[in-house]
């Protein structure tokens, strides 16, 4: 697979700037939403509970999860091995494992470790985001380190120990009866260039990740997972990695742990995304979620690791390769199909202000900001103008182009990125923006230069930057 990457464009990352991390998930769900003429309520600033109506319904979401039925679902859902079990039952490919509460000995653990084979892994019972997994384990000295961990540092009740499938890490997420998107998820990984440091590698890799809307909020941390790898290899952060070799870092692949993800969603092969599909069929009453796979492409083996009811969109949106699937739209056409048609009533380059959103929650006066009702332009042009201006008086420019926007309904801004100069960038119906260009060009001492035509996103509102 060559480098090709594409991001879905409604959500580009101008599009979602403001929501970059935990918010980017029910951000882009609701923008998705909004853009269609639904309604749309935010009742938390990391969008942990909002509600998108139509008029035949009204539903509430957590993040991705939808709200229905949430406390059997959810506790269901964080209990892995319970999970586990239920899957197995209904025919689903899981790893063979058992749970050790605080009243079994680490010889309990250790012993049946040692009875279904090295590799396993050691994770806590309740837990996401990858975090406290060990994967590989190898040893009894690895294992037992391990354990100790999670039991003595982290203060976990209930361990799982099971068996490690040696396998590709993968993410399907699954709506209704169909896999829509699928990455690969490569465990946190640095490509040597001859000159530079591991330490060094890490500070560029991460750097690179946050332009990432979904992956600039998953770096990779030097914790103990990390510095274990490194040793293992015989390196130390203070080492040269040779040119072209990859080093992996970590064992889990998940995103937010610093892992790489290629999109996947044409190449896997159809029984895995049906076992997927039969996964979350198996939850009764689960509509969509996120399913981690192991998929071995040689042997064509795969188990069912577990389900993610609250699944970051983001990670099929925004691979690092390959094709970004617009997740947010095809879980709007599954929960309000009547809004399907409103697709081409909207433009996907205009996006609400999430600094004010989280702003108004996060002041504790309110608990609920309702989105003002999407913009209906007919006729759209969108330009930017760059102007100059001659009086010693560049404070008031910037406010008088705002106010003069308010007045003619424009969206867009206004910036004065340096001396003399103003750029000006005004969407809207075609008429009111020629009439705001028309009075921008009439101010005395301001006349602009250039009018160019502006292909990106902006706001519902007219800011001065």
């Amino acid at each position: 697979m060559d480098d090709f990457v594409s991001w879905p464009q409604p959500f580009s990352p101008a599009a979602v700037k403001d929501a970059f991390g935990k918010p980017l998930c029910g951000y882009c769900i609701s923008l998705e939403a909004w853009r269609r003429g639904l309604s749309v309520k935010v009742k938390h600033a990391g969008y942990n509970k909002y509600t998108i109506s139509s008029k035949e319904r009204t539903l509430t979401f957590n993040k991705s999860l939808l709200v229905k039925d949430r406390n059997r679902i959810r506790n269901l859902s964080k209990n892995k091995h319970k999970v586990k079990k239920l899957l197995s039952k209904n025919g689903v490919n899981v790893p063979r494992g058992e749970v050790f509460g605080s009243d079994s000995s680490l010889d309990d653990a250790l012993s049946y470790a040692r009875n279904i084979g090295y590799p396993v892994v050691v994770k806590p019972l309740v837990g996401s985001l990858g975090d406290g997994v060990f994967t590989n384990i190898l040893t009894d000295e690895e294992f037992v380190a391990h354990y100790k961990y999670l039991r003595d540092e982290e203060s976990e009740p209930y361990i799982i120990v099971e068996k490690h499938f040696s396998g590709n890490d993968y993410r399907v997420f699954v709506i209704g009866s169909e896999a829509v998107a699928i990455v690969k998820r490569i465990p946190a990984n640095v490509k040597g260039d001859g000159k530079s440091t591991i330490d060094q590698l890490i500070k560029k890799k991460n750097a690179f990740k946050k332009l990432n809307p979904f992956l600039s909020k998953g770096l990779i941390k030097k914790d103990r997972e990390v510095l274990d790898f490194i040793r293992r290899s015989d390196y130390r952060l203070d080492s040269v990695l040779p040119e072209g070799e990859v080093l992996f870092l970590r064992g889990k692949a998940n995103a937010s742990a610093g892992g790489d993800t290629v999109d996947f969603t044409d190449q896997i092969p159809l029984k895995v995304k049906n076992a997927a599909v039969q996964a979350v069929q198996a939850i009764d009453g689960l509509e969509h979620c996120g399913v981690d796979v192991l998929f071995d492409e040689e042997s064509e083996e795969y188990c069912v690791l577990e389900l993610n009811t609250r699944a970051q969109v983001g990670v099929n949106m925004y691979p690092v390769v390959g094709k970004g699937r617009n997740v947010p739209k095809l879980l709007v056409d599954h929960y309000f199909p009547e809004s399907k048609g409103d697709a081409f009533n909207f433009s996907t380059r205009i996006a609400f202000n999430n600094k004010k959103v989280i702003g108004a929650l996060r002041g504790g006066v309110i608990n609920e900001v309702s989105l003002a009702p999407f913009p209906k332009l007919s006729s759209i042009l969108r330009r930017k103008f760059v102007c100059s201006y001659a009086k010693a008086s560049p404070d008031a420019i910037p406010d008088k182009i705002a106010k003069l926007a308010g007045r003619y309904g424009i969206l867009g801004f206004v910036s004065a990125p340096s001396e003399g100069k103003v750029e000006v960038v005004a969407v809207g119906t075609r008429e009111k923006v020629r009439e705001f260009k028309n009075k921008i060009a009439s101010q005395p001492g301001l006349s602009i230069d250039t009018e160019t035509r502006w292909r990106r996103t902006v706001k519902n509102c007219f800011e001065c930057r």
